[in-house]
């Protein structure tokens, strides 16, 4: 069994990759592999940055806005977009949006029709595109397994 985990390698790797598969079995043409596509599950993120920035800092205390206009805002260290539409009925003012596996964190402190509004509880970059999750949150994203 082969296993081509496409959460951290291009496509052309992995054709390569089933290639080098195809190549080595054909010289034992008794054998047989099977091969596993694992790709990634949904995920929330945060969007594009403006000014052609890759990240932000964002300052310990500070309060920033997070909006779920993905396509139309470009973000800074005070606004920046979701890619959960859902946001907004997801969490609770107290709940926590963290970033990097936990490690930096966000408080919510109010709750709009399209956005969010939360303060850092410490100092940090954030980087466009950067995974968000939400603990103890219902998130309503599809999901593919087969």
């Amino acid at each position: 069994m082969a296993r081509l985990n496409f959460s951290f390698a291009d496509l052309a790797t992995h054709i390569k990759v089933t290639d080098n598969i195809k190549k080595a079995l054909s010289t034992r043409p008794e054998k047989t592999v099977g091969i596993i596509m694992d790709t990634r599950g949904a995920e929330v993120r945060c969007g594009m940055f403006d000014q052609g920035n890759k990240e932000v800092e964002l300052v310990k205390d500070a309060i920033v806005k997070i909006t779920t206009d993905i396509d139309g805002v470009k973000g800074n260290a005070q606004e920046f977009a979701c890619s959960y539409k859902g946001i907004c009925k997801a969490v609770k003012v107290g709940g926590s949006i963290m970033f990097y596996d936990g490690e930096q964190e966000l408080e919510v402190t109010e709750i709009g029709e399209d956005h969010v509004m939360a303060k850092c509880l410490s100092t940090f970059t954030l980087r466009e595109k950067t995974p968000m999750c939400f603990p103890g949150a219902i998130i309503d994203l599809p999901a593919f397994t087969v």
